[in-house]
């Protein structure tokens, strides 16, 4: 069964990378769920454990291969590349190596920096070249949907999967277990794109996959141990449901309050099936408070030795400081208390002033799309989703290997910057003309009472 299944997970990588080469949206989706699928190659075939960082360069090479057919292809893909969120979050990075010149750890520093910095170029510069307009993003949908699924679905039926304690683990031997929070993480990510995606046309023939990888996506959450990842997506999957659908009119509200109802029944369903016995641990209220109080340990611990020292408070004590407090824990494991007490009131200014333009997009792109169904959607989900990691930045990671954290909000920012623009209004635009009569027009607008604006491209009231 293991060499079957083996079999068809190789075949699925094949097929999955062939298409990500010219379908930048599945190449995008692959990039965000490869943690976990590389998790499963590695479980099923020794060579890919034998040699850990062969699968990594082989989804960087996709990556570039496919931005640069992307580029090659279409016109638009080198539009609006910089943006305010991504120079502001390249500053902090650059103030990290900076302050390698001052920490009192030199070693934890680069291990944290210098030693991450292949992560950061693919979440950071590479992955957000693959997608530019809001309609690029919601394209990604059923990618995510497939490729995050199949991914956590052969973890949890390959043969190195285990329970240790409360949670389970892929056991590679020799006591090496892979990260069970990125299981977790991806799979709230497939949670939030399965419960608030909205599909028209043959995307409808998507529904039981919704369906099938909302419930399986926050299951292996539950399994995986990963308590934030799992309360954290199914909230926002609930709260940003209103945002991703039009409550117009008696049939909206309805429509409205069965998609709620559908989410609170895939929350538990999920629950009900994947709450086990041996993860019951992890969610007992004595589990929950001991991690929320080792966790404000942390910060403590990470506050004490820059509070006693002016000039940490200007420049901070530098990347990888924390390790010099003697606690179990490399790095403070919360990104504000982080980037505050390793770079200062500088980096944490530049960090503030981050978050006000992810603020400031979220609000606008929402603006900009409300009237389209389909957009509405997909800008609920990417808005979601930077609100996720934002949430789980407070708990887990570290601001200087930030990895699949900074995706979100990069390409928020891109996508903003560019259905801003002159050129997007041109894109829509050129996008209409495809259509060539009313009936096509409509199939635009779900809604009886709505119609295609022909000088923005977005159906309105």
């Amino acid at each position: 069964m293991t060499s079957i299944l083996g079999i068809i997970l190789l075949i699925f990588v094949i097929v999955t990378f062939a298409l990500a080469i010219v379908r930048p949206h599945v190449c995008f989706a692959l990039v965000i769920a490869f943690p976990v699928l590389e998790q499963a190659i590695q479980s099923y075939f020794a060579f890919f454990d034998n040699n850990r960082s062969a699968f990594n360069f082989m989804v960087v090479g996709i990556a570039l291969l496919a931005v640069m057919v992307r580029f090659f292809r279409d016109p638009l893909a080198s539009r609006n590349v910089i943006h305010p969120i991504l120079t502001l979050i390249l500053l902090v990075q650059f103030m990290g190596y900076a302050s390698l010149l001052w920490t009192p750890d030199l070693g934890n520093g680069l291990d944290l920096t210098y030693g991450q910095y292949p992560y950061t170029l693919l979440y950071v510069v590479i992955a957000p070249l693959l997608l530019t307009s809001i309609d690029d993003f919601r394209r990604v949908s059923v990618p995510m949907l497939v490729i995050g699924t199949v991914s956590l679905l052969l973890i949890v039926l390959g043969p190195a999967v285990q329970f240790y304690g409360a949670r389970m683990v892929v056991n590679l031997g020799g006591k090496r277990m892979l990260n069970t929070l990125i299981v977790g993480q991806v799979g709230g990510t497939v949670m939030v794109f399965a419960a608030l995606s909205n599909f028209r046309g043959f995307g409808k023939w998507a529904l039981p996959i919704q369906l099938g990888a909302g419930v399986f996506g926050l299951g292996m959450g539950i399994l995986s141990g990963t308590r934030g990842q799992v309360m954290v997506s199914a909230l926002l999957s609930f709260l940003f449901f209103p945002l991703s659908r039009k409550a117009k009119g008696a049939s909206g509200f309805f429509g409205l309050t069965a998609g709620i109802a559908i989410i609170l029944g895939l929350i538990y369903m999920a629950v009900s099936f994947f709450l086990v016995e041996k993860t019951l641990d992890r969610w007992s209220m004595d589990s929950l408070s001991g991690g929320f109080a080792g966790r404000w340990n942390i910060i403590q611990e990470a506050l004490g030795p820059w509070l006693v020292s002016p000039f940490s408070w200007v420049f901070g004590r530098g990347a990888g400081s924390f390790l010099t407090t003697n606690s179990v824990h490399v790095y403070p494991h919360n990104y504000p208390v982080e980037v505050l007490t390793e770079l200062g009131l500088i980096g944490a200014f530049l960090y503030v002033l981050m978050l006000v333009y992810v603020v400031r997009a979220c609000f606008g792109l929402h603006r900009i799309v409300q009237s389209d169904l389909q957009m509405r959607s997909a800008a609920a989900v990417l808005m979601a989703l930077v609100t996720m990691v934002m949430v789980l930045s407070l708990k887990q990671g570290t601001i200087h290997g930030p990895g699949l954290f900074y995706v979100w909000p990069v390409v928020l920012g891109r996508i903003f910057a560019f259905e801003s623009s002159e050129e997007a209004q041109v894109y829509r635009d050129d996008e209409l003309d495809e259509f060539d009569d009313e009936e096509e027009y409509a199939e635009l607008s779900p809604d009886d009472d709505e119609s295609v604006d022909p000088q923005s491209g977005y159906s309105h009231a």
